[in-house]
């Protein structure tokens, strides 16, 4: 999606709306629960949206904005660059991970400083929905799941190609006080963006060097995820501003 956007938007820009689309579950391992607002809901990003000041601030949450259309339309694109439906949230869980460790392999890596926060223990506690995969993982299988995840994150760290993300997080800090919520600090946001990437590296990594993708599949997920950025583009008219080429959203 971003490759879409083309040359009329400054790389600031560009990479404030990737950080965006990341960051817009920056409540999942522990803020949500906490306010009962969540952070990638239209409620959170219509208030966000009102402290947004600047030109990256604004890129930013459209980045909120995309997440979101794209989370309502997750079920039909992995059926479409999988050809299957999860029918479980381990499933779901395994497909999402599939794809990240996709595209993972084709963009440089996604970097934050703030990986060294990154809790194992709390990243499955808010993945873990359905508790499917609490009973999965005994004691051991946690302890050997967070050597991995420490040594996935220490490559990953020291890996050259680093797209590194950037997070306002003042916005986030203003909008949770918005809504009554004035005691989260800077660090706790640090914290869980730490938590958000870090889950994300882990789980994708592990995912991908278990399941491998065929060149028909990725010839699948590349379509699919074409035919997606196109849908999610056409439905923000900011977005559809900068950019050139047809849009396929049929």
């Amino acid at each position: 999606m971003i490759k879409k956007l083309g040359t009329n938007i400054s790389k600031e820009n560009k990479s404030a709306f990737l950080s965006g689309i990341v960051y817009a579950d920056i409540g999942r391992f522990k803020f949500d629960k906490e306010t009962g607002v969540e952070s990638d809901s239209d409620k959170f990003v219509t208030e966000i949206r009102k402290f947004a000041k600047t030109d990256e601030e604004k890129w930013f949450v459209r980045g909120f904005e995309t997440y979101i259309f794209q989370d309502g339309k997750t079920k039909e694109f992995m059926k479409d660059a999988l050809g299957r439906e999860y029918s479980s949230y381990i499933t779901y869980a395994l497909n999402c991970a599939t794809l990240d460790s996709y595209f993972m392999k084709k963009t440089d890596i996604l970097y934050n400083e703030y990986l060294i926060k990154f809790d194992l223990e709390q990243a499955i506690d808010g993945l873990d929905n359905s508790g499917e995969l609490s009973n999965e993982l005994d004691k051991t299988r946690k302890e050997k799941l967070k050597k991995y995840a420490i040594d996935t994150l220490n490559i990953h760290s020291k890996d050259s190609k680093k797209n590194e993300l950037v997070i306002y997080e003042e916005l986030i800090q203003k909008t949770y006080a918005s809504f009554g919520f004035n005691k989260i600090s800077l660090d706790e946001i640090h914290k869980q963006a730490g938590n958000l990437l870090g889950a994300f590296i882990v789980f994708s990594t592990f995912v991908g060097s278990k399941i491998p993708i065929s060149e028909e599949l990725a010839q699948n997920i590349e379509q699919a995820s074409d035919k997606f950025a196109d849908s999610c583009i056409s439905k923000n008219e900011e977005l559809k501003k900068y950019v050139t080429d047809t849009l396929d959203t049929h």
